[in-house]
């Protein structure tokens, strides 16, 4: 199901009680996002219980208020329960920014109820990809204005909120409004007897490989949205430039070294070239 919660500026914040039951209700980890009066954005993410949200709320309360908030709490469908995988996502196209759990720069924010049946083909799976952190990667490379996203953002049952480059917090899809706070559903309210019997749950997990780490860079990129019609990752010009892969953030002698990237990233091109001004062990 999942709960979206948009808090504007001078709002006061949900109760605790009402976090208590959003998190009752949408169990698998929440997120808070917000921009400063200086126009950073941040988003901490990763609350796997309801009492180090309530905690970090309460710390930071006075300063909430004042601003426009972005709360999420996840019901998991597409990618496993993970504290990266929670919500808020900056519009991004690196995994390691869009699962950053404790982020702060000037980038937009974004958080989504729903499902996008259209990007179920590149869901779940080794990458372990929700359908939101491929809309958010989709926005950052195509922009708000491409036909298929302002039809995803404006047509059928999802909800969103985006800010845009100003810092503005935008809805999308439609909320319902109680005590000044935008909900996206009704799952704020305790649940009766008799609507819960409706529901059935479902447990999610993944099974680790021997090596995690080598599970890990598997998810780094995602098949069909960052390649290209050759089947090879369409970010070489940002990794010769910035001497990193533009998508799971590793130097490219890091990552060379996994064979997973083999058959997908260019830099394999020149794996002999560097490997003979680079220490053998990069290379294990």
């Amino acid at each position: 199901m999942c709960i979206l919660i948009h808090k504007p500026q001078g709002v006061k914040m949900p109760t605790n009680d009402q976090l208590e039951t959003c998190f009752e209700n949408n169990p698998h980890g929440a997120g808070i996002g917000w921009i400063d009066h200086d126009g950073l954005s941040h988003i901490r993410k990763g609350f796997m219980d309801v009492k180090s949200l309530k905690d970090f709320i309460q710390k930071n309360g006075r300063m909430l208020d004042s601003v426009d908030v972005v709360l999420h709490f996840r019901y998991a469908t597409h990618g496993s329960i993970r504290v990266g995988n929670c919500h808020p996502f900056p519009v991004d196209v690196k995994l390691v920014n869009l699962r950053n759990t404790n982020y702060t720069g000037y980038f937009r924010i974004m958080a989504h109820n729903g499902v996008i049946s259209e990007f179920n083909k590149f869901t779940g799976g080794k990458t372990d990809l929700s359908d939101t952190i491929c809309l958010a990667k989709l926005i950052h490379e195509d922009g708000d204005d491409a036909a298929y996203i302002k039809d995803i953002l404006t047509k059928g049952h999802n909800k969103f909120v985006i800010s845009d480059g100003n810092g503005v917090m935008k809805r999308f899809g439609q909320f319902i409004e109680d005590g000044g706070i935008f909900w996206s559903n009704s799952t704020y309210k305790p649940y009766t007897y008799k609507q819960w019997s409706s529901y059935q749950s479902y447990d999610y997990y993944r099974k680790d490989d021997e090596d995690d780490s080598k599970w890990w860079i598997t998810t780094m990129i995602v098949p069909e949205i960052d390649l290209d019609d050759a089947g090879k990752c369409i970010h070489e010009h940002e990794c010769r430039k910035n001497h990193e892969c533009e998508i799971s953030g590793f130097t490219i002698p890091e990552m060379a070294k996994y064979d997973e990237y083999v058959s997908i990233c260019p830099f394999y091109g020149w794996k002999e070239e560097v490997e003979t001004t680079i220490d053998k062990h990069y290379f294990c």
